[in-house]
């Protein structure tokens, strides 16, 4: 990583963490599903409080999300949507993966897929996600 490139993270870093500051209500240096719910609604997810349940409960300690783990949460999102909308052509909120898509090195968890649908605004799709994977997976 070269100068410009560590400069451009430090600022993404620290503009997480003015945000992440600024939604710890009660300055413990750990935000909970409430406050993530809100930081991540403010940085465009649109997430129901059942999926950011699921992802408080992976990314926190005692129901308490650090700075470092907010990190972890909000790189893994945007990891996410980014590859849910190169697959997402026609923007419908809905992709196809075929067999080989869901090997075991790349395992896509149903949790991940119902955030994906959250994300892209279309909750209802949620169950039909989680439907479409699991048969997937039992029918090879």
């Amino acid at each position: 990583m070269g100068f410009n490139e560590f400069k451009e993270l430090w600022a993404v870093l620290n503009g997480w963490r003015q945000h992440f500051i600024s939604f710890d209500s009660d300055r413990s240096g750990t935000v909970d599903p409430q406050e993530l719910q809100k930081a991540l609604t403010t940085m465009g997810f649109r997430l129901n409080p059942q999926t950011v349940n699921s992802i408080a409960k992976r990314y926190s300690t005692n129901g308490k999300i650090t700075f470092d783990d907010y990190i972890a949460c909000c790189v893994k999102l945007r990891a996410l949507t980014d590859s849910f909308r190169r697959r997402d052509t026609s923007q419908q909120g809905m992709v196809n993966f075929s067999y080989d898509d869901v090997s075991l090195s790349k395992l896509i968890a149903i949790s991940h897929m119902k955030v994906l649908a959250s994300r892209t605004g279309k909750a209802n799709q949620e169950e039909s996600a989680t439907r479409l994977l699991k048969g997937k997976l039992l029918q090879k």
